[in-house]
């Protein structure tokens, strides 16, 4: 997760780990597509050397370890608004489009497909201008 977490960052913040998750956000006026791609794309490859490394380095055969080889990212992208509230002394992001990226994670993406590495996005990244 760490290595996820700091290929998306400095444009990213992490709002909250959720299990096998990283839930994270930007504020921005105006979103970059070529840049948003980019970031994807440096997340991706970093994420793959590192589990390349973690699969060679070990030799375990737990389940968990046993199915490094198989781990894939997945990116939804979601631009809307967001409430952020102070909940138990963490922050917490809320709203209709926060509800709608967690339900779009629940996708058909890969039974559809046969991909099970992607990113799905909601929008047309040339319109969003805020």
């Amino acid at each position: 997760m760490g290595t996820i977490v700091s290929a998306l960052r400095p444009g990213f913040r992490l709002a909250k780990l959720e299990g096998d998750a990283a839930f994270m956000f930007a504020i921005t006026e105006k979103l970059d597509g070529s840049l948003l791609l980019d970031t994807i794309e440096r997340c991706y490859f970093g994420f793959q050397r590192r589990r390349r490394d973690v699969g060679q380095a070990t030799s375990c055969k737990c389940n968990a370890c046993v199915r490094i080889p198989h781990l894939n990212l997945k990116f939804v992208v979601h631009h809307g608004t967001i409430l952020r509230q102070r909940v138990a002394g963490q922050e917490e992001l809320l709203g209709p489009d926060v509800i709608l990226v967690h339900r779009l994670l629940k996708n058909d993406v890969i039974a559809s497909t046969g991909i099970e590495a992607y990113a799905v996005r909601t929008f047309d990244v040339d319109a969003i201008d805020v």
